[in-house]
């Protein structure tokens, strides 16, 4: 590729901004002057709803993931009682009721369960901002798994 020396070369380089390529530069740098209210009045979206909707992005994920303590053994007090990592506890939801186990950042509940149902405590999460766990339960002999609210179990 040559370097764009000829009459008709240096008018297109001119009107155009362009990195070094195959070690060509332009025979006199180009300097364009963009102001933000020409970017903007180019730009078919403005910049600063842009960059508002990825602060918005951000701040929605950011809230998507757990800020809490997590716990993986031990004994824990809850709202219901104590309940201890690895023990199994009883679905406590309102009869006829279905709680849907789903885990963090899945699209779809892994399962059902209903009241009464058999769920072991795998882990849990401590919002101490709320003074709140959540519970990873378990169904025995599945693969059905979920997070659930603190006062979904019985100890």
């Amino acid at each position: 590729m040559g370097c764009a020396s000829g009459p008709l070369g240096k008018v297109l380089v001119t009107g155009l901004l362009f990195s070094v390529t195959g070690g060509c530069s332009p025979a006199e740098p180009v300097h364009q002057e963009i102001t933000p209210e020409h970017q903007e009045a180019s730009s078919p979206v403005p910049a600063s709803r842009v960059v508002s909707e990825l602060e918005e992005r951000e701040r929605m994920e950011a809230a998507a993931e757990p800020r809490g303590q997590e716990i993986d053994s031990g004994t824990i007090e809850t709202s219901s009682g104590s309940v201890t990592i690895g023990a199994e506890v009883r679905i406590d939801v309102l009869e006829g009721v279905p709680l849907y186990l789903v885990e963090r950042n899945a699209d779809e509940p892994s399962c059902v369960v209903t009241h009464g149902d058999a769920v072991t405590i795998v882990a849990a999460t401590y919002f101490e901002d709320t003074d709140w766990y959540d519970l990873k339960v378990a169904v025995a002999g599945t693969n059905c798994q979920g997070w659930i609210p603190e006062n979904f179990v019985q100890p």
